[in-house]
């Protein structure tokens, strides 16, 4: 006989629960799934935002990158970029015009390598070698014989490139030929005209010595004929021997000014500050009798502390007021007056003389030019004197002036 199965029931209790569990179990594997299929959106949508915002930033390093190309081959001097093994990067459109070379010639290419080797230059490879390494630049390094007979200036800096995390040399290609030869010819020139200033300087030297010697004696001749055999001569031989006197005193006087006008760009004495005031008492003191036997009355403002030289600024107010008193016929009135400029000195010298006519006041200040309404017999230099002292300190002088209502003479100095 088969034995009987025994069967053990379970209590009610037990059943229910294994049925709450299961549903439990089945809506935590609901919520789960929810849960992962909603992080795959999530990651779908943040994914596709990056890839928008990659895309954006990748357009905007371009668009970025573009303009700067853009920028640079804008820029007239030639452009290199180098990498750190000094292999040419690329180029700016003005380097390609400049060396009538093309990007296949130049990109990829060691500087040192490129248009025949004329960039091998030693200084150059060790200043370029430097600058990565060192986080070096330099500048106005100078480079001759590129392309022929060129001169070139180089100057170098480091630059990062972010996107790609490298760094890179800039160097920048000038071409100073003309300067150089432009330079050239301006010290050239200034030592010719040095040269010629003391050959001038000499001529008048040797021509007031050799005029001064004959001179004397027709103005010694003439007093000693005038001592000795005065009382003899008529009236019309005392004229002739005044007159003879009169024109010695002009050609002496003439003389002193050919030095006058030859010297005063020779002088090479500093400029200090000066104080116009005693430049001016100067000037007064040396044409007092003159002064004095017109009546002149002369009428100065403060007058300011100038930057020049006092004893050329001596001069040139003398002049100024000589020629007040020489072309004065009433009783002369000068007044001297100075404003403040941005940078400079206003000063003006106003009298109440004959006037010049419009077409005469330019020419005024050349030499041995006299106006054409006047019959003084000036030597014709002093304005030309005074515009040559003006000039040297870097001023301006003209004139303002309507017929028979006086001149008056401005002039600019710098400040102090």
């Amino acid at each position: 006989m088969k034995p009987e199965k025994s069967t053990i029931s379970q209590p009610p209790e037990a059943g229910e629960l294994q049925i709450k569990l299961s549903k439990e179990l089945k809506h935590e594997e609901e919520a789960l799934k929810k849960l992962v299929d909603n992080l795959k959106q999530e990651i779908e949508r943040r994914s596709s935002e990056l890839a928008r915002i990659r895309r954006d930033l990748d357009n905007i390093i371009s668009s970025t990158r573009q303009y700067a190309e853009n920028i640079v081959n804008t820029v007239r001097d030639p452009l290199l970029v180098l990498n750190s093994n000094l292999k040419v990067i690329s180029a700016n459109q003005s380097f390609y015009s400049k060396f009538g070379v093309s990007p296949e010639e130049t990109e990829g290419r060691l500087i040192y390598k490129m248009q025949g080797g004329q960039w091998d230059i030693p200084e150059l490879r060790k200043l370029l070698e430097s600058i990565l390494p060192e986080s070096k630049s330099f500048d106005d390094f100078e480079v001759n014989r590129i392309d022929g007979d060129r001169t070139m200036l180089l100057n170098a800096r480091q630059v990062y490139r972010g996107d790609i995390g490298q760094q890179f040399i800039l160097l920048a290609i000038e071409d100073i030929t003309d300067r150089k030869r432009a330079e050239t010819e301006l010290k050239g020139s200034l030592a010719r005209e040095q040269r010629m200033r003391g050959d001038l300087q000499h001529f008048i030297n040797i021509l007031s010595h050799d005029l001064r010697s004959p001179i004397s004696s027709i103005s010694n001749f003439s007093r000693l004929i005038l001592s000795k055999y005065g009382e003899g001569l008529d009236d019309k031989a005392k004229d002739y021997l005044d007159y003879i006197k009169e024109s010695t005193l002009r050609m002496e006087k003439l003389i002193r000014d050919l030095l006058l006008y030859g010297s005063v760009g020779a002088r090479e004495n500093p400029f200090a500050q000066v104080d116009s005031n005693n430049v001016l008492k100067a000037a007064l003191s040396n044409l007092q009798s003159e002064i004095e036997e017109r009546k002149a009355l002369v009428v100065a403002k403060d007058c300011p502390v100038v930057k020049g030289d006092e004893v050329l600024l001596i001069q040139l107010f003398q002049n100024l007021i000589a020629n007040s008193l020489a072309y004065t016929k009433q009783v002369p009135e000068i007044e001297i007056s100075a404003q403040c400029m941005e940078n400079e000195w206003l000063f003006s010298f106003r009298d109440n003389g004959i006037g010049i006519a419009p077409e005469d006041q330019e020419r005024m200040f050349e030499p041995f030019e006299r106006a054409q309404t006047t019959t003084s017999r000036g030597t014709g230099l002093g304005l030309s004197i005074c515009r040559k002292i003006v000039e040297m300190h870097g001023g301006r002088i003209w004139v303002k002036s309507t017929l028979g209502e006086g001149a008056t003479f401005y002039f600019t100095l710098p400040k102090a």
